[in-house]
C-alpha cells in the first residue's frame, strides 16, 4: 500500500476501505521520517488501524517513508498474515524502494502541475518569457509570440537581449538584470519586433524560485501599452480640441465686452470729428478749444488701442513664462475686456482688495484665465432678470500664512449639493447642452495647481457660490507701490 501526501492524505487497508491518516503505521512514518518493523500487531497494537489490519488477518508490518529532496511526500507499506515476516534485508529492500518510487510520485507531481501550469501561462492574455540564469529564453507563451511576430523557436535557447533593441547593450535591459538579483524589477520598456517595429510594454520581471528559495531562472511579464497610449492619444486630442473650443467661447464672450468697452471711446471720437467738420464747414475753428478736445479723442484712441493690444496678448496666450505679477492688474486687465459684458448685463463687481498686495510668482496671462473664467461662471450663475445681480471680488494678504487670498462670490442660484464634488471635473457641467463646455472650472485648478496654490468651493444652492483661491508669495517679492 502506498500511502501519498497530496491533498486529504488517507491510507487504504484494501479495496473499498479508506481510513484517515491519524493513528496509523502511515502517521508514524511520515512524522519520524524513519521505516519501522512491527513483528506482530496483534500482540502490539499501537495505533488505531491495528484492529482493521487483525480483522484482514494481517499480523507483520513494515512501514517506509517516500523521500524527495529531503521532505517527506509519502509512505509506503507492506503487510503480511504471517507473524515476523519482515526482518532488515526486507527493510533496506523496501527503503532502497521508497526511495525510487518518491522520485517517480514527486516527478508525476511536477509533471502534471507544469502541464497545468503550461495551459494557464498559455491561455494567459499578457506576454509571458522565462529564461534560465544566464539570461537564456526556455519559455514564451503564444501570447508573446503574437506580439513580436516571432515563433518559439524563433526564440528558444536565445539571449533575451534579442528582445530588446540595441541588445545585450540596452541601459534599460541592464537595469533589470542589475535589479533581479535583489528583488523584482518593473516600468516601461520597448521590445523589439520580429519586422524592427518597437512595441511599447510593461514590464514585470522576477526571479523565479525552487521550494528552498534559490533562484533558478527569470519571468518576465510584459503588457502591451499600445491601445493605452492609442486611447490616451484620442484623449489627449479631444481634450485639447475642447480646451480650443472653450478658449473660443471664452473670446467670444470677451469680444462681446470688448464691443462694450470700445463702443464708448468710438462714439465720442466720432461726436468729436463731426463737429470738426462742421466747424470746418463754417469756418469756425477755434483753435484753442480744439486743443483739449483733440487730446481727448487721441487718449480714446489709445484706449482703444490698449484695449485692442491686450486682447491680441489674451488670445495668443502662448507665453508661459512664470513672473511676479500683481493681482490687482490682472483684475484690471479682465474686467477691461468684460466690464463692458458686465455692465450690459446689469451685473455690479465690487472690489476688495488690500493695498500694497505683494506679488505672486505666476503667468499674468493664465491668471488673467482664472479670472475671466471666474467672472464668466459668477455671470452665468444668476437667475434671468435677476435684481442686484453682484460679483463680489476680495483680495487679501495673508502674511502669517505666505499666500493671498482670492475670493469670487455671487448671489446666484448657487450648487446643488450633489454636484459640489465634481465641479472641477473636466467636461463636467449643469448648463444647458450648447451653453457650456465644463472645461472652465477644471481648467482653473490646473493653473492653479501649477502654481502650487489651493482652490476650494463653497456654495448654498439659491443663495450663491464663493471660489477660494490661494496663491503663494513669490519670494522676495515687494508690495506693490
Amino acid at each position: 500500500t502506498v500511502s501519498h501526501l497530496h491533498g486529504q492524505v488517507q491510507t487504504r487497508v484494501h479495496a473499498g476501505d479508506v481510513v484517515p491518516l491519524a493513528g496509523s503505521h502511515t502517521e508514524q512514518s511520515i512524522s519520524s521520517g524513519r521505516s519501522e518493523i512491527t513483528a506482530d500487531i496483534a500482540v502490539d497494537p499501537r495505533f488505531l488501524t491495528d484492529a482493521d489490519l487483525i480483522e484482514a488477518g494481517l499480523h507483520s508490518t513494515l512501514v517506509a517513508p517516500l523521500v524527495s529532496k529531503g521532505r517527506v511526500i509519502g509512505s509506503m507499506m507492506l503487510s503480511s498474515r504471517q507473524i515476523n515476516a519482515y526482518g532488515t534485508r526486507e527493510q533496506a529492500i523496501l527503503e532502497r524502494l521508497a526511495s525510487q518510487i518518491a522520485s517517480a510520485v514527486e516527478n508525476s507531481i511536477l509533471f502534471g502541475a507544469t502541464v497545468r501550469l503550461g495551459v494557464a501561462v498559455a491561455a494567459v492574455g499578457e506576454s509571458i518569457c522565462i529564461t534560465d540564469l544566464d539570461g537564456c529564453i526556455e519559455f514564451v507563451n503564444p501570447a508573446l509570440q503574437k506580439l513580436l511576430g516571432y515563433e518559439a523557436a524563433d526564440l528558444i535557447g536565445h539571449p533575451i537581449s534579442k528582445l530588446y533593441p540595441g541588445g545585450a547593450g540596452n541601459p534599460v535591459l541592464q537595469t533589470i538584470m542589475g535589479s533581479l538579483s535583489s528583488g523584482t524589477w518593473s516600468g516601461e520598456v520597448e521590445l523589439l519586433a520580429k519586422n524592427g517595429d518597437l512595441v511599447p510594454t510593461f514590464e514585470v520581471a522576477t526571479p523565479m524560485r525552487e521550494r528552498a528559495g534559490q533562484v533558478v531562472g527569470y519571468v518576465c511579464v510584459h503588457s502591451d501599452l499600445r491601445e493605452r497610449m492609442r486611447t490616451e492619444e484620442e484623449r489627449r486630442l479631444l481634450e485639447v480640441k475642447a480646451l480650443a473650443q472653450s478658449k473660443l467661447a471664452t473670446l467670444g464672450q470677451v469680444a462681446t465686452g470688448v464691443a462694450h468697452e470700445i463702443n464708448q471711446p468710438l462714439t465720442y471720437i466720432s461726436t468729436f470729428i463731426q463737429a470738426l467738420q462742421e466747424d470746418l464747414e463754417l469756418q469756425d475753428l477755434d483753435e484753442e478749444k480744439l486743443k483739449p478736445r483733440l487730446a481727448e479723442a487721441l487718449r480714446q484712441v489709445s484706449r482703444i488701442d490698449g484695449i485692442v493690444r491686450h486682447l491680441r496678448t489674451f488670445g495668443r496666450g502662448g507665453d508661459t513664462e512664470i513672473t511676479p505679477v500683481n493681482l490687482e492688474t490682472v483684475v484690471d486687465n479682465t474686467l477691461l475686456l468684460l466690464g463692458g459684458h458686465l455692465r450690459a448685463t446689469n451685473i455690479q463687481v465690487k472690489r476688495h482688495i488690500d493695498p500694497e498686495l505683494p506679488l505672486v510668482m505666476g503667468n499674468a496671462n493664465k491668471l488673467e484665465e482664472v479670472f475671466i473664467n471666474l467672472f464668466q461662471n459668477s455671470s452665468d450663475a444668476f437667475w434671468e432678470d435677476q435684481v442686484e445681480a453682484e460679483i463680489h471680488v476680495t483680495i487679501r494678504n495673508m502674511p502669517e500664512e505666505g499666500t493671498i487670498r482670492v475670493q469670487f462670490s455671487d448671489n446666484g442660484v448657487g450648487i446643488a449639493p450633489a454636484h459640489l464634488d465634481r465641479i472641477f471635473e473636466p467636461f463636467f457641467t449643469t448648463k444647458e447642452e450648447g451653453k457650456g463646455t465644463g472645461l472652465g472650472l477644471s481648467i482653473i485648478y490646473g493653473i492653479v495647481m501649477d502654481l502650487h496654490g489651493t482652490i476650494t468651493c463653497e456654495s448654498e444652492y439659491t443663495k450663491g457660490t464663493t471660489i477660494t483661491i490661494t496663491l503663494p508669495v513669490g519670494e522676495g517679492s515687494h508690495a506693490k507701490t
